[in-house]
């Protein structure tokens, strides 16, 4: 069958395949079995990031577009009409792409306080500033950085790899999808030591045919081939392999096979969420129980409720009729739209009769009796223990239905924030990498608006920079106001009950120079003035 038969059918049977162990990170170690580990295998996250990808796409019990969706309903005694009525998979996934590194970049690299910026470059070196917002421009990261951080926190992983394009004399960032990593190695701080990427890409000889042929249409040879690339240190340099279907194969039109002297791998994976293996798990993962039981429960309820509307009636001690009470469709089909015109959909009005020769005449609906409240109180109280063990999923919605008070939002908003703060420095870390990588080998280079910077740069502490601290949520200003008011009304009490304003102040974050600008200014304005109808004329002796 040939190597590409051989990599297309453990590809293929990777994702025809389910096995509840490719959701369950072990690490201990502990099972030594053919499961050791099966978490950071290839083969078994390609399945999972393709559950978990359409989780978020609201299609994973769809039998016709994932071959592993049956296996996946039997495995978990899943309904067989199962579907995503409520999965809050999505709203998390946007939330999590909007509060990492969500906002405006400042192209400048600024420090976040003269220009807002969603990356706030905290450093002491000046000249650091415009090759970061070179990098950022050339990268398009304004837009890029969503995807980074939605990949991310819907998959568990993602990776973004340094390209040094020297035809056109410049290094980007672009994303890699963590399903295209068939292999990485890791050293003891976590940076790559070595990887194997592999992806399906169309034939780029189908290109040069038609360039040389322009009668050929090149939509009707787009073949697909796969595209494999190995990065391996070798000391101080690194060695680049590249194939085609298993066989070296010059992409760039060069050499299959290069070195370059970086120093280390341009390539950078991001965890959201770290459990001890090499590959983490993503925003919702430890919900997704909840997610199944919710959507089987409701699932089932739902179709219950249409068999109870759609559910025949029993006409006891009548018999059949010859001519059909009402008209048949068939019939009514063939009617003018005009005869049509007041029941334009007469399917939806019908009611279906079964007819029965008993004496006792009667009527009665032929359909089962569930209690529809209790079930719904049950699916009330799942979803109630979701949103408890994920606050941003009410921290941004405001108080829609009229049910989630200004108190809970507020609550849920620290409870979220607090969780974005913990997941910030996984991306954030990853961001400050690829920005020294970059930097050094654009320096290297000889690149434009790299001056200054080369390999040794990095050890050099020239490339030392941060992050820095900025909002999850955007203040409200009736939130300023009623919080500018609240703190002042306790000041008063305060003052009343006998505390010096000064050490009310301090106690509340104020520094002293502000106490003393706030003192000075006070000192300053002038005198009330006391109408004359109100001074008191002096007392005689």
């Amino acid at each position: 069958m040939g190597l590409i038969g051989n990599v297309m059918n453990a590809a293929g049977a990777a994702l025809f395949a389910f096995k509840e162990s490719m959701l369950n990170a072990d690490p201990q170690g502990r099972k030594a079995s053919l499961d050791f580990g099966v978490w950071d295998r290839w083969e078994a996250r390609l399945t999972r990031y393709d559950l978990l990808w359409s989780i978020y796409q609201n299609n994973a019990y769809a039998d016709l577009v994932h071959p592993w969706a049956p296996r996946m309903k039997t495995a978990y005694g899943l309904y067989k009409h199962v579907r995503h009525l409520y999965n809050p998979a999505y709203r998390l996934g946007e939330f999590w792409a909007g509060h990492l590194q969500g906002g405006a970049l400042d192209r400048a690299a600024g420090d976040g306080q003269s220009e807002p910026s969603a990356l706030p470059i905290l450093t002491d070196h000046a000249n650091l500033r415009p090759p970061i917002g070179k990098l950022w421009i050339d990268s398009r990261w304004q837009v890029k950085k969503e995807l980074f951080t939605r990949w991310g926190s819907v998959l568990g992983d993602v990776a973004v790899k340094i390209v040094d394009d020297t035809r056109r004399g410049q290094v980007r960032l672009e994303i890699v999808h963590p399903g295209h990593i068939k292999y990485c190695q890791f050293d003891e701080q976590g940076d790559v030591k070595a990887y194997e990427l592999q992806k399906w890409v169309y034939d780029p000889r189908d290109r040069d045919i038609a360039s040389i042929s322009p009668e050929i249409d090149p939509r009707s040879r787009q073949r697909p081939v796969i595209y494999q690339e190995k990065a391996f240190r070798d000391g101080e340099n690194v060695v680049y392999q590249t194939f085609l279907n298993g066989l070296p194969y010059a992409w760039d039109g060069t050499a299959s096979e290069w070195t370059q002297p970086y120093g280390f791998i341009p390539l950078v994976i991001t965890q959201h969420e770290q459990n001890g293996m090499d590959f983490g798990q993503n925003a919702f993962h430890c919900g997704l129980s909840r997610f199944r039981e919710v959507d089987d429960m409701a699932s089932g309820l739902s179709d219950q409720i249409r068999k109870k509307i759609r559910a025949p009636m029993l006409l006891a001690g009548v018999a059949a009729p010859k001519v059909p009470l009402i008209s048949s469709q068939t019939n009514r089909s063939q009617q003018t739209p005009d005869q049509n015109a007041d029941n334009p959909e007469p399917a939806r009005t019908e009611q279906d009769y079964l007819y029965a020769t008993d004496p006792q005449a009667r009527a009665q609906h032929l359909s089962s009796d569930l209690d529809i409240p209790g079930v719904i109180l049950h699916i009330g109280q799942l979803l109630g223990d979701i949103e408890k063990n994920y606050p941003e999923l009410i921290a941004d919605t405001g108080n829609l239905g009229g049910t989630v008070t200004a108190e809970a939002i507020r609550n849920a908003r620290q409870q979220a924030s607090s969780k974005v703060q913990a997941r910030r420095p996984s991306y954030d870390d990853s961001t400050v990498k690829l920005h020294q990588m970059a930097i050094a080998i654009g320096g290297h280079r000889g690149y434009p608006g790299y001056d200054g910077f080369d390999l040794e740069s990095f050890h050099q502490g020239k490339l030392d920079h941060q992050i820095g601290p900025r909002a999850v949520f955007e203040v409200d200003p009736r939130d300023a106001i009623n919080e500018d008011d609240a703190f002042w009304t306790a000041c008063g009490k305060a003052v009343d009950a006998g505390v010096p304003l000064a050490i009310y102040l301090e106690r509340n974050g104020w520094s002293r120079e502000d106490i003393k600008a706030m003192s000075d200014a006070k000192a300053k304005e002038p005198a009330p003035v006391v109408p004359a109808a109100a001074q008191v004329p002096p007392v005689a002796a």
